[in-house]
């Protein structure tokens, strides 16, 4: 833009001239996750030492001022926060230790150097910090026990009951691994 000033006089300073660029779109938060998680679609599930990253960026160079975060319960609750990364492209933020088991949500936005607020973007995931129960070795045909050890003919079957509790937000099972070994060799057997 262009300026001049003139006194009663008739005095003229100027035309002065100054560029300005107005920054009309607030920054844009990316989250991505380190570590153990698994999203099947409808949910993230991942662990206790899941981190999150969250970067920001604007239409100018180093133009982001801050990053907020907070994290939620499903109903709403404040569970940690509000905290602030100030003066930063990208932050590592990791879970609170008092955050419970099951589902939570992550609320964050970014604010550039001119003043731009970022709307807030909230996103949700479930914390499973149970292991799957596998009670062990069912056997299917006789198995002779004498003194704690089982005996079996050379055929037999088993089942390997596994699950991931339904009532403490359940990751699902990945898979079930079993391995035999032959005593007398102490080689495998089978695995699978």
């Amino acid at each position: 833009f262009t300026y001049s000033a003139r006194d009663r006089l008739g005095h003229v300073a100027g035309p002065n001239t100054a560029n300005l660029t107005v920054i009309a779109q607030p920054p844009v938060t990316a989250i991505t996750l380190q570590g153990v998680y698994y999203d099947d679609g409808t949910s993230v599930f991942m662990r206790g030492d899941t981190k999150f990253q969250l970067a920001a960026s604007t239409s100018i160079p180093e133009g982001v001022a801050r990053i907020r975060w907070r994290f939620e319960s499903s109903s709403g609750q404040l569970l940690a926060g509000p905290f602030q990364a100030l003066n930063t492209l990208s932050t590592t933020v990791l879970l609170p230790n008092a955050l419970l088991e099951g589902p939570f949500d992550l609320a964050f936005n970014a604010e550039d150097v001119v003043g731009n607020v970022e709307l807030e973007q909230r996103k949700r995931f479930v914390l499973d910090k149970t292991a799957p129960q596998a009670p062990g070795v069912v056997p299917v045909n006789p198995v002779f026990v004498e003194s704690g050890e089982r005996f079996a003919a050379p055929v037999f079957e088993f089942k390997l009951p596994a699950q991931d509790l339904p009532d403490v937000y359940p990751s699902g099972l990945a898979r079930v691994s079993y391995s035999i070994t032959d005593r007398s060799t102490g080689g495998p057997l089978a695995q699978g």
